[in-house]
């Protein structure tokens, strides 16, 4: 494939599904290179994005926690309350 710039490239692309064990790599060999470039697929995540998931995870759950904790606290604090309106002053009555 043509550049623009007066270079080239190939671009090659294989499906496969690797099996459980199996090492995969990609070996490219060029002229300007003095021996064979090897690179080897690492189907695992990255340490770092490993990271952001437990923090993310670790977040929601807190966020669950304080909601679920606000959500009780306030059903309890209002539980029992009957509000009376009038057109100038509000009343809250507990019921014992």
């Amino acid at each position: 494939m043509q550049d623009g710039d007066w270079y080239y490239q190939i671009h090659s692309h294989l499906e496969y599904t690797p099996r459980s064990g199996e090492k995969i790599s990609c070996v490219v060999e060029h002229a300007s290179l003095e021996e064979p470039l090897k690179t080897y697929w690492d189907p695992s995540m990255p340490k770092s994005d490993k990271e952001k998931i437990a923090i993310g995870a670790s977040a929601l759950i807190l966020g669950l926690i304080f909601g679920l904790a606000g959500f009780i606290y306030y059903n309890s604090r209002t539980q029992g309350l009957f509000l009376f309106e009038s057109e100038k002053n509000k009343i809250a009555i507990r019921a014992s």
